[in-house]
């Protein structure tokens, strides 16, 4: 039997954990030798999106077609008013210009999830539906609220990522969490498929992180570090200021570095200010490219992942962690969600009590404390993500999802 063609459809441009995650997956499927293609959107509200590029280029054997926003829509209201309807015809034009045995929808979204079951009704191929994330009203759609029409955007999500998976061929889900919550929406169990998210290539490359060590002035100090988007929708973040304000009480040598940037960055700099800790303590970096994020984490003792009990926080897939480990770092994170299964019962980091920022820099405060322990606890995490969540064992599940949803015999 031919090896099958999968069409993959991702929420947004590269830039963001889903898209660069589904396009990791096709990475890993295409060296298997299937053929696979992914129709990426790039959304007009990323600051770090390029405008412009090739429209079509091969990542690793996968085809990437890009839709982008025209240009004279740029800082236009037609952005706000059509956005939904522009990228749903674009990637179903786009993925319809070869053909394919199967659809892979990434996230129930307004983009990538209606697209992916007009383009299989359109078709008659068979759709899988992966589910990364809580999207709607519980989830980091709240946070659409800053938005012109949020309240349409919000609804529109809502509204797929109830129905969508009921319709999909077979369904993927990346947490314990949201496979509980699939299934009691009514998606049958023989179609749900636990697949969390695996090591990338780029987290797992040699890393400079003596080199960062120098460009913020750390030198030999002790060092935990926080990566990833500064949005409150995204992590709770806003623990991070009073967690330091603590450990540098304790070491007075401490540092934090704080990599990433968004909507919250400018609140927690004054956060930071007003408690005399920015520069002394805390380092803001900014945004980096994905493939300098390994060097960033490197240059530190401990990590820290701030959340709170919450219904989006439980479903997360948390490549965060992976990122952290995968580079030898312990990790101290709430008992929250996925943090058992990521942190090997908690031998690859401390698992502290969630929503409690002095519960976060009493862990950290004890890693710093014991260096010895943490690069136990570091190395350890890193056997554990490499071999539990590796990229190669994804693909073989994912190969089975497919089989599965194209009606072959596979094993669950």
């Amino acid at each position: 039997m031919p090896p099958l063609k999968i069409c993959m459809l991702s929420p947004t441009g590269p830039s963001l954990a889903s898209a660069r995650h589904l396009l990791s997956a096709g990475r890993a499927l295409a060296a298997r030798g299937i053929e696979v293609a992914a129709v990426v959107p790039h959304h007009y509200y990323l600051p770090f999106e390029e405008a412009g590029g090739a429209d079509e280029e091969n990542l690793g054997g996968v085809a990437v077609r890009h839709v982008r926003l025209p240009s004279r829509w740029r800082g236009s209201v037609r952005t706000h008013f059509f956005p939904a309807g522009y990228w749903i015809w674009g990637m179903v034009r786009r993925a319809m210009e070869t053909p394919f045995d199967i659809v892979h929808a990434m996230k129930p979204y307004y983009t990538s999830g209606p697209a992916g079951l007009l383009l299989s009704i359109l078709t008659g191929k068979p759709l899988v539906l992966e589910c990364d994330d809580l999207e709607g009203r519980d989830g980091w759609a709240r946070s659409l609220v800053e938005e012109p029409l949020f309240g349409f955007k919000r609804r529109l999500i809502e509204t797929f990522e109830r129905r969508l998976p009921a319709l999909a061929d077979a369904v993927i889900a990346s947490s314990r969490a949201l496979e509980e919550i699939l299934l009691a929406r009514g998606v049958a169990r023989e179609r749900l498929f636990y697949i969390p998210y695996c090591v990338e290539e780029y987290m797992t490359r040699r890393a400079d992180g003596a080199a960062v060590r120098s460009a913020f002035g750390l030198g030999g100090d002790p060092t935990a570090i926080y990566c990833g988007a500064l949005h409150p929708h995204n992590y709770d973040v806003d623990m991070l200021i009073p967690a330091m304000e603590h450990v540098h009480a304790a070491i007075p040598r401490a540092r934090m570095l704080v990599v990433g940037d968004g909507g919250a960055r400018p609140g927690l700099e004054r956060a930071a200010r007003e408690r005399g800790l920015l520069g002394d303590a805390i380092s803001f970096a900014g945004w980096v490219a994905v493939e300098r994020i390994p060097d960033h984490i490197a240059a530190a003792d401990v990590a820290v992942v701030p959340l709170r009990d919450t219904p989006a926080s439980r479903c997360r897939g948390l490549s965060k962690v992976l990122e952290y480990l995968c580079q030898g770092v312990p990790v101290v994170m709430p008992r929250v969600g996925q943090a058992e299964e990521l942190t090997d019962g908690g031998a690859a980091g401390l698992l502290v009590r969630p929503g409690d920022a002095r519960a976060l820099a009493d862990g950290i405060i004890e890693l710093l404390r014991d260096p010895e322990r943490a690069k136990e606890m570091g190395a350890r995490g890193r056997r554990h993500a490499t071999t539990r969540f590796s990229a190669d064992g994804a693909a073989s599940a994912r190969i089975e999802v497919y089989r599965f949803a194209a009606g072959q015999p596979c094993v669950k």
